[in-house]
């Protein structure tokens, strides 16, 4: 019998967060640590990897994250 981790893991984040499975993947699979872990494997140094995981966040990832938060809010409504 196998169990799937990864349904397991997100299944988690949404009742620990209060969100949708396709928000708990979103926020795992592009959050700006993920980058950071991803362009060390890829063999990039340490501090590239750094930099570019923080220009990441700070122009694509955290207004994303923003204007995503704000049109939730408004949905709800």
């Amino acid at each position: 019998m196998s169990v799937d981790v990864t349904t397991d893991k997100y299944q988690e984040l949404e009742d620990m967060l209060g969100i949708e499975k396709n928000e708990a993947i979103f926020y795992e699979s592009y959050n700006p640590l993920s980058l950071y872990c991803r362009l060390m494997e890829l063999g990039i140094d340490k501090q590239d990897s750094l930099e570019l995981s923080k220009y990441y966040e700070n122009v694509f990832y955290g207004p994303l994250i923003s204007m995503y938060k704000h049109m939730k809010k408004e949905l709800v409504k």
